[in-house]
């Protein structure tokens, strides 16, 4: 039974801050002259009050430290009630979208994965724009805390590689617990305030530099216009949005590590170097057919490529060109990037950097058994050395990402898409990118005519993919419940 309290306390702390997040748009639409300002105080009452009633119903049950076990289920139902508590506003200030719609945008929000039912986004209110933004940027806290922290302790997917100090389990959990979110929210907040000021400066209007700003450190994509990045038709701005993203989707652990008073640790982190290399020549690759264009030159295609190579792989999913028509191979190639993602501890999404660098030294270690049979072959990444654990994680994590793909693809085939909308619309779900493929849900469309069954299949993929599929998989494995 205390099991079912502490989650039930937890519930009531999680309404109760999205109650009180909503008053910043509430606040915005009230100074901005606008109505909807009402909706928003409507909404934090409605979610303040069941809140309150599950907090002081269950108080100090949180107080208990969870088991390994019970961090499935508290990180689960955390992220699964979130999303619900923040579509309320959605739901109230769209009359033409339902519940479905805006459980979608939330989630998507929250998740930071920048996929959108809502279109004529110039002309709403201030403050559902900056709740978009928002709910991306408070993802991406917990998304960081949860690569750091949270999934290193569960050893899910190869993050035990990551346990660090703070991840332990010990009575000095707590202070060192409250000691890296601290640092995460001082990094955080540095680099988005540092955000609003470049793109203020670039030309964009403080709101607009705000709500984009927020966007973009989380890697989330959510714009204030229906053209995305394109609207501002600046070069200046659309390269400040490409050091962000990749700002974005650096692992936090270097950041931290940089607070001791060097940037050493920023530039020798494996991941970071590994994906920037990467992205530059992948966005060489893409920039082929740009050039051929008789209205760019070379540093406009080079721009345009590698903002939409940055855009899909850190999972923002900003637009300044429409990919899809550059032709079959580029449309391939990012289909295929969609699944790529940037570093680990960071705000991106995707399978991780990390994951296919295991991936590499796992068949280096193969090929050399084959050459040296007797020989001891040892595998290291970032200066660690890679356990078998380690690497069967890795290996276990991509069947079971490539099995959830093939599920969801087909999921929302039943659900009315066509096949390479539905396995795009997968897999842009479950790597948190935003823009799919298809003249719909491609880069110029959204996911608004998608069925009501396929934004509810959306939805949860999207949350799937962000807790890494294992920690919510389990959940539905009978043996998990008992002596719970």
């Amino acid at each position: 039974m205390i099991n079912r309290n502490v989650v039930a306390s937890i519930v009531g702390n999680i309404f109760f801050f999205v109650s009180a997040l909503e008053l910043i748009p509430a606040a915005v639409d009230y100074l901005s002259g606008s109505p909807e300002y009402r909706i928003f105080t409507s909404a934090a009452f409605f979610t303040s009050t069941i809140g309150g009633i599950l907090f002081l119903s269950f108080r100090g049950y949180e107080d208990h430290l969870p088991s390994r076990k019970m961090i499935y289920l508290i990180t689960t139902v955390a992220w699964m009630a979130m999303p619900l508590a923040a579509a309320l506003p959605i739901y109230m200030a769209i009359p033409p979208a339902s519940f479905a719609d805006a459980v979608f945008e939330a989630a998507s929000g929250l998740t930071t994965t920048g996929s959108t039912v809502l279109s004529g986004l110039d002309q709403m209110p201030m403050g559902i724009l900056l709740w978009r933004a928002m709910l991306q940027w408070v993802g991406g806290v917990g998304i960081i805390v949860l690569g750091i922290w949270i999934l290193p302790v569960l050893q899910v997917g190869g993050m035990a590689l990551f346990q660090t100090e703070s991840s332990d389990k010990s009575e000095k959990l707590y202070p060192r617990t409250v000691e890296l979110i601290k640092s995460i929210l001082i990094i955080y907040t540095f680099i988005t305030v540092s955000c609003i000021l470049t793109y203020y400066v670039m030309g964009m209007s403080l709101f607009d530099a705000i709500c984009h700003a927020l966007a973009t450190v989380s890697t989330g994509g959510f714009s204030t216009h229906d053209q995305s990045i394109k609207y501002f038709h600046s070069s200046g701005i659309e390269w400040a949005v490409i050091l962000f993203m990749f700002a974005g989707a650096t692992p936090f652990v270097a950041y931290m590590r940089c607070l001791k008073g060097s940037l050493k640790p920023l530039f020798s982190d494996a991941q970071t170097r590994a994906l920037a290399i990467f992205l530059v020549l992948t966005s060489l690759v893409i920039m082929i057919p740009l050039w051929k264009h008789p209205d760019l030159n070379f540093l406009s295609a080079f721009r345009s490529a590698i903002f939409s190579v940055i855009s899909i792989v850190t999972t923002t999913g900003f637009v300044t060109i429409d990919y899809t028509t550059l032709g079959p191979a580029v449309a391939t190639i990012f289909l295929i990037l969609t699944v790529v993602g940037g570093s680990t501890g960071s705000t991106a999404g995707g399978i991780k950097v990390f994951r296919f660098a295991v991936l590499w030294q796992a068949l280096l270690s193969v090929f050399h058994k084959m050459i040296y049979p007797n020989s001891v072959y040892t595998s290291r990444y970032n200066g660690r050395i890679l356990t078998n654990d380690i690497v069967v994680s890795v290996l276990i994590f991509f069947c079971v990402f490539i099995f959830f793909l093939a599920f969801l693809a087909i999921a929302l085939g039943f659900a009315g898409l066509y096949p390479l909308e539905a396995l795009s619309a997968a897999a842009t779900a479950i790597a948190n990118v935003g823009p799919g493929m298809g003249d719909a849900i491609g880069p110029s469309g959204n996911f608004a005519s998608i069925s009501t069954s396929a934004k509810w299949l959306m939805s949860f993929g999207m949350i799937v993919g962000r807790l890494e599929f294992l920690t919510v998989l389990v959940l539905f494995i009978p043996r998990y419940w008992q002596d719970l």
